[in-house]
């Protein structure tokens, strides 16, 4: 089966009017779970499969809503909720890529200059690897989502039986960002086979894998150790084909439309008063989208 990819994790504030934001937490009472939250949220509701609405303190240039769920499960109440929305930006946005049939401990994330973190299970078999600081603008992990989800008691991912290896790339955004999806989300990582070098001894390939566990302390070897390393470290080693980038790439499009739909509150405005949005109308949306998107990169 070929590799997919998936919107995982939309986390978003949202703005609506004071009265419609009773009606929302009316609906929240009637149909969710009340919790506790982090400021600046006094409470929330847990709605459907785990989604999240969260209410803020009132505060000057502060949205008084907060939604977080994934898009690939039963959305019903959270979708409930955003057609009652006045605006609605992301503010993280997690893109999964998954290989089935693949295992995390047969291959080694490769990203420059950022920190890794390895989360091995009993035996020392590695379970997760995490790149990069969580507070970042673009974070990358890898891990068993088989296990994963066998330990929250939730059902595998598109059906598969076998094991199933996810890249997931996490894009955080400020106030003043695109809406857009990001194009370079997969670019900076690469997945290397463990047993790409054939033959090497053991004290170098310890020494590869602490590497790329630890890529800021390769500036502490000599001159030609760290061209050594770089290499085994780079072209020649064997990389997952396709990469977690080309399967990305393949499904922008896609994972545009979807994100816009999430976002278009005016569209749904507009079905609540009844009106048809236009071809025309459409095509609009499609234009401005694309501008944002060509804002982001640059």
């Amino acid at each position: 089966m070929e590799p997919v990819v998936t919107l995982d994790r939309f986390s978003g504030v949202a703005g609506a009017a004071p009265s419609v934001c009773r009606e929302i937490e009316a609906f929240c009472e009637d149909n969710g779970k009340r919790v506790g939250a982090e400021y600046p949220y006094t409470h929330g509701y847990v709605l459907g499969e785990g989604g999240f609405v969260g209410f803020a303190v009132p505060g000057p240039d502060r949205s008084p809503l907060r939604l977080d769920y994934n898009p690939n499960k039963d959305a019903g109440a959270i979708d409930e909720v955003r057609e009652r929305l006045s605006t609605l930006r992301p503010t993280r946005l997690d893109y999964a890529v998954d290989y089935f049939g693949e295992l995390v401990s047969d291959w080694m994330p490769l990203r420059d200059r950022v920190k890794t973190m390895t989360v091995r299970r009993g035996g020392g078999i590695v379970e997760t690897y995490q790149l990069g600081m969580r507070s970042s603008r673009l974070q990358h992990v890898v891990y068993d989502k088989r296990r994963d989800a066998e330990r929250k008691r939730e059902p595998v991912p598109h059906g598969w039986e076998g094991e199933l290896m996810r890249a997931e790339a996490r894009v955080r955004f400020g106030p003043g960002d695109a809406i857009a999806v990001p194009d370079d989300a997969f670019d900076k990582l690469s997945l290397v086979s463990r047993s790409a070098v054939p033959g090497l001894p053991i004290e170098n390939r310890a020494m590869l894998e602490y590497l790329m566990a630890h890529p800021e302390e390769i500036g502490e070897l000599s001159k030609n150790t760290r061209k050594k390393y770089k290499a085994l470290m780079g072209s020649e080693c064997a990389t997952i084909a396709p990469t977690p980038g080309e399967v990305f790439q393949g499904s922008t499009e896609a994972l545009r439309a979807q994100l816009f739909g999430i976002c278009d509150t005016s569209a749904r405005w507009g079905r609540q008063q009844g009106l048809r949005v236009s071809d025309g109308y459409d095509s609009l949306l499609s234009t401005v989208h694309r501008i944002g998107s060509t804002l982001h990169k640059i």
